[in-house]
């Protein structure tokens, strides 16, 4: 045992020496633009002296051969521009603030000099716990992972993956032996409060991958929490693809004196640009955007899809209840090619399965949210779609960053609404290129109809339309950005036919307060008003010794019109519980015996029916029922609408009679197999003790 110990870290001793010789000066950092310089002048250099002062392949670096096979294995050969510069900086031990394109190669340039650093430390299982790698999401904390085992393969450490979804009894009681933890942020903090021996005193290097994502998913408060139980003297690497002011503030609760290695182009030539409008995407990806009406968006994807249906193909959208339901319904539509889908509703298990099937095939589409838009390497995807329009450009440089990684190419496409076509003028802003594309209407193909025959014949899949739009509307709604995202301008009725949809769901809006709106000085007079006459009759009462009960003084809201005008913030639709706020129970009361409902028109035909009032028919139009009564046209109007409902549950109770009569009718068959099944089992059973039988 002591002889292998010997033996593996043999070569410990001489990379050492290597390492001082090697240790660059502060801020020196190898750029592309020095790099082409350096190879100009290659000539006047001898080749041990050029590998020296300029480190351009692995083999070139002070690392253990271990390592070095584990690379070649995996073919890697020539470091990108993050790794060159990060590498020799993180192997002398110094802590790093990176910051880079998406796909240029982070994961690597922190993974190898954290194996080298304890490597040279001598680093066992028995050792406990050595380096902390932190990152935002699950799928990106298994990506590392796996990207981890292959440069551990000849080395003894150690490694474990803690993240939501496993079986926390089990991780606890293996924890305490681990070397090198890849973990979430919530994950490892429930462990150092709740594992009993579970500390990192002797904790080497931490590494916090993209972590301004970790700060827009609300981890601020784990992580400064995650920082009480970690020993002030380590190595800390923290890399982000972009800088912010919350960056700059975790920066000073972690890092001490850091190499500051920002690789965007425009502050290789601007050195006064602010860190925080930083953004920059692949070099080999081609970006465009298409303008198109809300009602054809579904027609566009699907014509997209089905023209590149040999290609590998992400496709983001705002909210898991619109991936569901588009997933559902081109599933349906049988486009010819691997469908998938990705977000944060689905168990673990099923995430980390469809993250790695999809991986593995050279043809499929995979419908996500931005649960996969940072860190993820999704290999060789053609194109990336962007069917909803991002929440701002940093989003949308994470989103296109899922192609064209490394050294390849890929396209990306967004699709924009003409409200939302100022997005472009804020994503040029920082500095990308991007082009517009105009639709082929020869090529463009229809599905409206197909839509709605499929989301009329299947009740599961209305209702996922149903949750899907409300999701969108809501989306849209509480986006901050107004000057985009604009909630009057989107056609609902229109949204709904192309989803397949009869009848606009109806759901409840927030609106603008008053304190926002131009005439808010009238309001509040009127407001005073009625405030102020209450107040009189209360006077009044109490001069008199008579004190008004809650009662009367509801009435006097509800003659004076207070109660209607101090709860109508917001437009009250009510569509299957579904709220985008709730509201007190005595306000919806309220409204039910003074307000009249909204009406919805579903159809042209309708539209010609509907008279200045907003009621099918006007007023004063009088139908009559198959009785002789009379009744109006609203009252006519839900007599149509559950008379429809009845004919789709009498198409599911025929469906159902039909299905039942073929069971009746190959019971006999049934039965007969069952009996044959259940005697092969016998007699299988019986030769079997025979056979043992004759072996006594």
């Amino acid at each position: 045992m002591k002889n292998n110990h010997k033996r593996r870290f043999q070569d410990v001793d001489h990379l050492i020496q290597l390492r001082k010789k090697a240790i660059p000066n502060k801020g020196e950092y190898l750029y592309d633009y020095k790099l082409q310089d350096a190879l100009k002048k290659r000539d006047t250099y001898s080749k041990e002296e050029f590998k020296q002062k300029f480190k351009i392949d692995f083999e070139d670096l002070p690392i253990s051969t271990n390592t070095l096979r584990a690379l070649k294995q995996r073919k890697f050969i020539k470091m990108t521009e993050i790794q060159r510069c990060v590498i020799p900086h993180a192997l002398a031990e110094r802590d790093i603030l990176g910051a880079s394109k998406t796909g240029s190669g982070k994961t690597l340039s922190y993974l190898l000099p954290l194996i080298e650093n304890l490597y040279v430390n001598k680093w066992t299982p028995l050792d406990g716990l050595g380096a902390l790698i932190i990152l935002p999401t699950r799928e990106l904390a298994m990506q590392v992972f796996e990207v981890f085992k292959s440069l551990n393969t000849y080395h003894i450490l150690s490694m474990a993956l803690l993240i939501g979804g496993k079986n926390y009894q089990y991780e606890r009681d293996r924890i305490t032996g681990m070397n090198v933890i890849i973990c979430t942020p919530g994950r490892l903090l429930q462990h150092f409060e709740e594992s009993p021996g579970f500390d990192a005193n002797n904790l080497k290097v931490l590494v916090l991958d993209e972590a301004d994502m970790m700060l827009e998913l609300g981890f601020w408060g784990p992580l400064k929490a995650i920082m009480n139980y970690l020993p002030k003297e380590k190595q800390t690497m923290l890399f982000s693809a972009t800088l912010n002011q919350t960056i700059h503030q975790l920066c000073k609760i972690s890092l001490q004196n850091p190499e500051s290695i920002f690789l965007h182009e425009k502050l290789a030539t601007d050195s006064n640009e602010q860190t925080d409008n930083v953004m920059s995407t692949p070099n080999k990806l081609q970006q465009f955007y298409i303008v198109t009406p809300i009602e054809e968006k579904i027609d566009v994807l699907f014509s997209f899809i089905k023209s590149h249906n040999k290609q590998k193909i992400v496709i983001f959208v705002s909210t898991c209840k619109q991936v569901r339901y588009l997933f559902e319904v081109f599933r349906k539509l049988k486009l010819g090619m691997l469908l998938y889908e990705l977000h944060g509703r689905q168990k673990q298990d099923k995430r980390t399965a469809i993250f790695f099937t999809f991986s593995e095939k050279k043809a499929a589409a995979l419908f996500t949210t931005n649960i996969a838009s940072r860190g993820l390497d999704f290999p060789k995807v053609d194109w990336v779609i962007q069917f909803d329009c991002p929440d701002d450009p940093s989003t949308y440089v994470h989103r296109v960053g899922r192609t064209a990684r490394y050294i390849a190419g890929g396209f990306s496409m967004l699709f924009l609404l003409p409200s939302e076509v100022k997005f472009i003028d804020k994503v040029k802003q920082k500095g990308v290129e991007i082009k517009q594309k105009f639709l082929n209407s020869n090529k463009q193909l229809t599905i409206k109809q197909t839509i709605q025959s499929l989301v009329s014949e299947n009740i599961e899949l209305k209702y996922l339309a149903q949750r899907a739009f409300i999701s969108y509307v809501r989306s849209v709604d509480i986006n901050a950005d107004k000057e985009i995202f604009k909630l009057k301008e989107i056609k609902t009725d229109l949204l709904a036919e192309s989803m397949g949809l009869v009848q606009v769901p109806i759901l409840t809006v927030q609106q603008p307060d008053e304190s926002d709106q131009e005439d808010k000085p009238e309001k509040k007079s009127k407001l005073q008003k009625l405030k102020e006459k209450i107040e009189i009759k209360k006077q009044m009462a109490i001069d008199q010794n008579k004190p008004i009960e809650t009662k009367k003084l509801k009435q006097i809201s509800r003659e004076s019109g207070f109660d209607k005008f101090e709860g109508m913030k917001a437009k009250t639709f009510d569509f299957e519980g579904e709220f985008l706020k709730r509201k007190p129970q005595q306000e919806i009361e309220e409204e039910e015996e003074e307000l009249e409902q909204p009406k919805f028109v579903t159809s042209k035909r309708q539209m010609k029916k509907v008279k200045a009032d907003g009621i099918f028919g006007g007023r004063n139009k009088v139908f009559f029922d198959d009785e002789g009564n009379q009744i109006t046209a609203e009252e006519k109007r839900r007599q149509e609408i559950l008379e429809g409902q009845q004919e789709v549950l009498q198409k599911d109770e025929d469906r159902t009679l039909k299905y039942g009569q073929k069971l009746i009718e190959h019971a006999e068959d049934d039965k007969a197999n069952e009996k044959d099944r259940i005697k092969q089992k016998r007699l299988k059973k019986k030769i079997r003790m025979q056979e043992v039988q004759e072996e006594y």
